[in-house]
């Protein structure tokens, strides 16, 4: 069964502003699409086993829990927590995003008023081409440390992109 942390936003937001730049973790936010993988693929078990956190964003999943089991879980959307994140972020802040394109890039480097935000957009499919994984990689790595990582590339590319940073061990900051 998938192991939760049970934070709720505020919680979260408080954990990453203590989180330093000297190591490298990651949050996982499953949704309804998620907990099915899981369920059904062991490999994606591995790579959400490699979270920091596993926080849920689904509340169809958080009401099918309270139904079956009992069990009350927070539930904290991916999109709620990265629009708290951006918020309190400073200007001088580095934040790497990974995916969208470059006019969302600026978009939200205006918006937050972002100094040091670095953007890679890796082709569509990318995660089939070693190559330009390993440009993804790289330039995660090169812009290290930072305060943040948005790795905006669905799942399961960004959870293979965070566990294969975790891996290699050169990135510094929190995805």
């Amino acid at each position: 069964m998938l192991s939760l942390d049970d934070y709720d936003a505020a919680e979260v937001l408080s954990l990453l502003t203590h989180y330093g730049q000297t190591s490298f973790d990651f949050v996982v936010t499953p949704n309804t699409d998620h907990v099915i993988r899981y369920h059904d693929d062991a490999g994606f078990r591995e790579l959400y086993a490699q979270a920091r956190y596993v926080l849920l964003d689904s509340r169809v999943v958080a009401g099918i829990l309270r139904v079956t089991h009992g069990i009350r879980a927070h539930v904290c959307p991916g999109s709620d927590l990265t629009a708290s994140v951006f918020s309190m972020l400073s200007p001088h802040d580095r934040v790497v995003l990974i995916g969208a394109s470059a006019s969302q890039a600026q978009g939200v480097a205006q918006r937050y008023g972002l100094r040091d935000l670095q953007h890679y957009s890796p082709p569509m499919g990318f995660i089939r081409d070693r190559a330009a994984v390993e440009r993804t990689l790289r330039f995660v790595e090169q812009h290290s440390p930072f305060r943040f990582c948005f790795l905006a590339v669905g799942s399961p590319q960004q959870e293979l992109l965070a566990c294969e940073l975790r891996r290699r061990g050169i990135a510094r900051g929190f995805a």
